[in-house]
């Protein structure tokens, strides 16, 4: 949705976080590799950028603005939220990325809440009327 204000860097960055952060229970779904597709368009580097699997450290780093750090964890809260379901792996990377950007528990809780509220709108798009 904001993935295009990033910096060039920062937009790297951004898909390396969304890649580990699906991949890391395990395996990707079909819904988060759609995410990281959407993602690249958005960002437009479809063609430019391949996955060098930066460590956490590295990625973090890369968001130095306030506002890079709402978008990229408001971006990275939707794709965990997709599944509906909050594995330990994701919960403890949501942990890291929150203390590593300076935000306290109510920061956070109103973001996770915003992204559930997004999430209930899009799926009641798709709900037949009637």
């Amino acid at each position: 949705m904001f993935l295009t204000e990033l910096l060039p860097q920062e937009k790297k960055a951004f898909l390396e976080l969304a890649h580990l952060v699906a991949s890391i229970d395990g395996a990707m779904t079909s819904s988060e590799e759609v995410f990281m597709e959407d993602y690249k368009r958005e960002m437009q580097l479809e063609e430019e950028y391949s996955i060098e699997n930066w460590s956490i450290e590295r990625i973090l780093k890369e968001f130095r603005s306030e506002r890079s750090r709402q978008i990229a964890l408001t971006e990275i809260l939707g794709i965990i939220f997709t599944d509906g379901i909050l594995s330990d792996e994701e919960r403890k990377s949501i942990e890291l990325i929150k203390k590593h950007f300076g935000y306290k528990t109510d920061q956070f809780e109103s973001y996770r809440d915003w992204i559930d509220s997004i999430k209930e709108l899009s799926q009641e798009q798709y709900r037949p009327s009637g």
